[in-house]
Parts: structure tokens; sequence; C-alpha cells
């Protein structure tokens, strides 16, 4: 198996231990896990594909409807997709997507 087959293993295999009911990291809102999308705001290169925070649909859309904005809450990293990121750049974006939470 490719390395990228693995991670996409990996990224597939994820959902099975996620918790059903997740918060959306953009509004806040709690539903189904299966009725959010999971968004990587690093991209999915590499080991980023395992980078991953929920969002409702309607914030996954302004996400990448309005970029600039999205950016500044950190749901989207300023450089994706060109490299995996750290776990402490990880942490930190996490951090900063958890502080912008509920600003629009």
């Amino acid at each position: 198996m490719s390395r990228k087959q693995d991670l996409k293993k990996q990224f597939d295999d994820q959902r099975s231990v996620d918790n059903i009911a997740q918060e959306c990291a953009g509004c806040g809102v709690r539903m189904y896990y299966r009725e959010m999308d999971r968004h990587h705001p690093a991209g999915k290169h590499g080991t980023n594909i395992l980078r991953y925070v929920y969002l409702c649909r309607q914030c996954h859309r302004e996400a990448h409807d309005q970029p600039k904005v999205a950016t500044r809450r950190g749901l989207l990293w300023p450089s994706r997709n060109t490299r995996d990121i750290t776990d402490a750049e990880w942490a930190d974006l996490l951090a900063k997507i958890k502080e912008n939470q509920y600003r629009l």
C-alpha cells in the first residue's frame, strides 16, 4: 500500500473514533457528525489529511467563499497544501479557531 493510500485509509478509519455529536468549529452548533463536513484548514497534502475540524455545511461553504475571513479566523491555513504542518502549528491553529469560533 502506498503512503497516500495508507493516509486515506487512516482518514476513513478516523471517522469511527470521532464522537457522534460534533460541534461546528465555526458557529458552535452541535449536530450529528454525518450531517457535517470534515474541513481541512491546512489542506489535504500528506499528513494534513488527518488534521481536520468539523464544520456545519453553511460554515464550510463560507470558509471557502470568504478565504480572507476564514484565514483570519484560523479556518484556512495561509499556505494550504504546500507542506505538512507540524504538531505545534496544528495546536496553534486549533487554539486560533477556538478563540474565534463565534466571530463572523
